[in-house]
């Protein structure tokens, strides 16, 4: 009889738990809890029919052992533990919220339990009441309803003492609740979109590795970067530029799914992190958020039209710890941007295997925002009067760990990455800086920038140069560009367009590194180019013993150069030898170690007022 009755118990109790569910259902309407929920249902409701089942074959007989009702249990169980690991995948901050909110409702009191301290008063009245209308001996009756007339009348103004402590004491509480909400936002979410920070994008980027550590659960890390943002600080200024981040944060968000994290890195660059998700479903992402961004952004009656570029990291694929997905996904994105692909999903091969190169990357684009990057300037003194008349601007990188980095290494991989472009603006905008302390120092001085392939073919180039002369309110005459000559030999026809319109604004052109590549000399002549700057590779071994193929390049430069105009600039004049040979041989300008080597701006502008070379000039 008494394993009969637990036997009946079992579906019962089952139905309870059912009951319960529902009531959870009723109480918690968060989406991200919905296939838990869906999941327990479903698993207490296998439970419960195959009791029943069971139940009803042991009340008449008819069950037996090994049949498919003995699945039943097994599966409820199964379903059972897919509703844990269901629940284990959602983000923390997800699974918490609901009972965050449980219990900021706890700490209210209800209606009942309010009144629960009054519900004595209506049966002791009741009573009182009772024995006064009985009667008896007056002066007991009087006495004992007197008595509990009075210490009914303390005991209800004690309590309505306490009352109003209580309330203030949950007011007091929720006031101390909301400002610790407000201090837990303000520490893990950004100030300006309301997007999550970078703190929180950490804890996020853990929790997802150690899913795909723990249970081989993938997961993706995107960052994203917005394309011409720069532009419109620059044009309309930063409040402009606030205003269409505080648009483009929550139109990404809502491209997401309610499991994804987006957060703001800083500057106009975006990072999203993508649980449960495979190399598959980041590049399905990727085309939502840019996708969300193909429409106009209105700020101030101003269309702003916004792109970007992705990069895609994956875990368990390119690591499990936060720097290293950090790094891979920040290596992808600039590969999409040189790619122009949009997005681009990381691969051993963009770093070439080289640790410290993928680290470089990285630390490069914070360089440049940092500004902790230097430029040097390096003298070109005139061969004929021995003064200088210009000067090179060339980039530095004291890197905090490595030492200072040379340009041949970190040159490369800012060509390779796309971060030339804002590299040669950042060194363009300190040149053309420099170019005005020194004409305020009485110092007039014409600098020369290096301009890669990027840089010279974008159709932004030539509206910067003369946004930033306009800002520095220097000459177009103080300004020489350098581009190497394979850059003009690649596309000839493009850059003899480019080229005539830098040349109409005012700048000088100088063809780097000549004798290099493979250039035409009928073409050369069609170039509207100031100076040609032989390579040092020919300069160097000039003056005793001079190579005869040297001398004869240098004499062959020289002589194309004066129908046309050109100044002849040689680089890598290292001894007095070579100074005087390239005099003799009809050279205009000289610069190289011999003269000077790159020197900080300070360091120059004494240089300039204190060497043989510099303003006084001396020929020798």
């Amino acid at each position: 009889m008494l394993g009969k009755s637990v036997g009946t118990a079992y579906p019962l109790s089952t139905l309870v738990l059912i009951f319960c569910l529902f009531l959870l259902v009723v109480r918690n309407n968060a989406p991200a809890m919905r296939p838990v929920i869906f999941l327990l249902f479903l698993a207490f409701a296998v439970i419960t029919i195959t009791d029943t089942i069971y139940d009803y074959q042991e009340l008449h007989g008819l069950y037996m052992t090994g049949s498919l009702l003995d699945l039943g249990w097994p599966l409820g169980y199964l379903l059972l533990g897919l509703a844990a690991r269901a629940l284990y995948v959602l983000p923390e901050s997800q699974v918490s919220a609901r009972a965050e909110e449980c219990e900021r409702t706890a700490e209210q009191p209800r209606l009942w339990q309010t009144l629960l301290p009054y519900a004595w008063v209506l049966p002791v009245g009741l009573l009182l009441l009772f024995i006064w209308r009985r009667g008896g001996d007056p002066f007991l009756v009087t006495g004992v309803v007197g008595g509990a007339v009075i210490l009914l009348s303390l005991m209800l103004v004690r309590q309505f003492v306490a009352m109003r402590e209580l309330h203030s004491l949950y007011g007091n509480n929720d006031a101390l609740a909301s400002a610790n909400r407000q201090l837990e936002v303000q520490a893990t979410h950004d100030a300006l979109t309301g997007l999550p920070n970078r703190s929180f994008l950490y804890r996020r980027i853990e929790q997802a590795t150690h899913m795909a550590r723990k249970g081989n659960i993938p997961a993706a890390l995107l960052l994203l970067d917005l394309d011409r943002f720069k532009e419109v600080n620059d044009t309309f200024g930063h409040d402009v530029g606030d205003l269409l981040l505080q648009k483009i944060g929550p139109r990404l968000q809502e491209s997401l799914r309610p499991t994804d994290l987006i957060a703001r890195l800083g500057g106009d660059e975006f990072a999203i992190v993508l649980p449960a998700t495979d190399a598959a479903g980041a590049i399905h992402a990727a085309h939502t958020l840019l996708g969300a961004l193909d429409t106009p952004f209105l700020v101030d009656d101003h269309a702003f039209e916004i792109g970007g570029s992705v990069g895609i990291a994956l875990t368990p694929e390119h690591g499990f710890d936060v720097t290293t997905l950090l790094r891979c996904a920040d290596v992808a994105m600039y590969v999409a941007k040189r790619s122009q692909s949009s997005h681009a999903v990381y691969t051993p091969e963009v770093d070439q295997h080289s640790p410290r190169k993928l680290a470089l990357i990285s630390e490069l684009r914070q360089a440049i925002v940092d500004d902790v990057l230097l430029l040097h300037y390096q003298p070109k003194v005139s061969l004929s009067s021995g003064k200088m008349v210009g000067v090179e601007a060339l980039v530095r990188w004291p890197h905090p760990v490595y030492g200072p980095i040379p340009p041949e290494e970190f040159i490369p991989l800012a060509e390779y990455t796309g971060l030339i472009g804002p590299l040669t603006r950042w060194v363009l905008e300190r040149a053309v800086r420099q170019c005005l302390d020194w004409e305020q120092a009485g110092l007039l001085v014409n600098v020369a920038v290096n301009l890669s392939t990027r840089t010279l073919y974008d159709p932004r180039f030539l509206s910067t140069v003369m946004d930033l002369l306009q800002v520095y309110g220097v000459a177009p005459s103080q300004l020489t560009f350098e581009i190497t000559e394979s850059t003009l030999m690649d596309e000839p026809e493009r850059a003899h367009v480019v080229l005539t319109d830098l040349r109409a604004l005012g700048v000088s052109l100088a063809i780097d590194d000549f004798g290099t590549g493979y250039s035409s000399l009928a073409y050369l002549k069609r170039l509207p180019i100031d100076e040609v700057k032989i390579d040092k590779a020919f300069v160097f071994g000039l003056g005793v013993d001079a190579d005869p193929a040297d001398v004869a390049i240098v004499r062959a430069v020289v002589a194309m150069a004066r129908p046309l105009r050109c100044k002849v600039v040689a680089e890598g004049v290292e001894s007095v030898e070579t100074w005087r040979f390239l005099r003799e041989l009809g050279c205009d300008l000289a610069q190289g170690y011999y003269l000077s080597t790159p020197l900080p701006a300070a360091a120059l502008e004494q240089w300039a007022r204190t060497s043989p070379w510099g303003l006084t000039g001396k020929v020798r």
